[in-house]
């Protein structure tokens, strides 16, 4: 009985061994991939973000331009434009420009000190990846904050596909039998392709175009032209 318990223990433990290097594993591939896409950032570009929302039969457009000064986002829900949000990268200031041209009111904004819009095109490939536990001075919480970090951001494959005539990683993280998202990531450029939400039938597609991009071509707004509402980020 004792070497049926003890190859048992063994069992587990080795187990449980092989889970968590192969979480580890994913992790780290997965952060190289993201890391990767991020540093695309540094970059002046034009980009188009398209949502297909099939569940709830909607679709969204935002157009970007960025250049080391300002990020301009227009967004247009179901081909009607919605607003246009200006980022100052230099002061932290945002600027939410909204269409008041249906029912000719008076110029509206509102801007924002700190952000609370993330206006980087490439914010979707990021978040997953929160190093909170970098800082974290307590090694108890610091120990919690990495082991989450891993079970969240861990893929649960990276694959190559063609995806779009492209050669792609895949990334997929599949949490149940229900819930399944990807994001697919061009291999030779690390620029996103798309992001498929399965349950909720969500796809995002990216199209980014590398070009010098002028503060002319941006025009962030005079607001002395609007009624300016002002906010605070107050944990920027």
């Amino acid at each position: 009985m004792k070497k049926i318990g003890k190859a048992i223990l063994f069992v587990l433990i080795a187990s449980l061994v092989l889970f968590i290097s192969y979480k580890l594993f994913y992790y780290y591939y997965a952060m190289n991939i993201y890391n990767k896409v991020i540093a695309n950032t540094e970059n002046d570009y034009e980009a188009t973000v398209t949502i297909v929302d099939n569940d709830n039969n909607s679709y969204s457009e935002m157009n970007y331009l960025k250049n080391e000064n300002y990020v301009k986002v227009q967004r247009n829900d179901n081909g009607v434009k919605s607003n246009e949000t200006f980022q100052d990268l230099k002061n932290n200031t945002e600027v939410t420009i909204f269409d008041n041209t249906a029912n000719n009111s008076e110029k509206n904004a509102n801007m924002t000190i700190g952000y609370f819009f993330d206006g980087n095109v490439f914010y979707l490939f990021d978040y997953k990846f929160d190093e909170i536990y970098k800082n974290e001075k307590n090694i108890i919480k610091k120990i919690k904050y990495y082991i989450n970090a891993v079970a969240t951001a861990s893929p649960t494959i990276i694959k190559t596909v063609q995806y779009e005539g492209k050669e792609c990683y895949a990334l997929v993280y599949k949490y149940d039998s229900n819930f399944e998202e990807i994001y697919y990531i061009e291999k030779n450029t690390y620029l996103p392709v798309a992001y498929v939400d399965k349950p909720n039938q969500n796809t995002t597609t990216y199209n980014i175009n590398f070009r010098e991009v002028t503060d002319e071509e941006i025009n962030y707004p005079d607001l002395s032209e609007y009624y300016t509402s002002v906010l605070y980020n107050w944990n920027y």
